[in-house]
């Protein structure tokens, strides 16, 4: 698998997980204060967030590592990334990165 897959695969499983987890921690009881505690609060604030630190270090390894075909500089999307937070990644992710078609679609349509 090529390294541009593997980014791409990672991000769209950590913002699928993200959003679980979001989801997740809606529904729970909260304190008033808005803390959510106890074991499946604490579980789902570990899994948001792991998903959200790997998406953006994803999105940075995606933006680095893949054929640029957007109109912004490659240089300022990873600048954006990397002073961005977890949602920049995110963010990154479902506004680019899940758009992009493999290079294997671009040379079966060229031929």
């Amino acid at each position: 698998m090529a390294s541009v897959a593997i980014t791409r695969r990672v991000l769209a499983i950590c913002s699928v997980v993200l959003v679980i987890s979001v989801v997740v921690a809606a529904f729970l009881p909260a304190q008033p204060d808005g803390r959510i505690t106890g074991p499946l609060g604490i579980a789902t604030a570990i899994v948001a967030f792991a998903a959200l630190f790997g998406a953006w270090i994803a999105a940075i390894w995606h933006a680095s590592v893949s054929p640029w075909r957007a109109t912004a500089p490659r240089w300022l999307v990873i600048l954006l990334l990397v002073f961005g937070s977890g949602v920049a990644g995110v963010l990154y992710y479902v506004l680019y990165a899940h758009w992009q078609r493999p290079d294997s679609q671009f040379a079966s349509r060229a031929a």
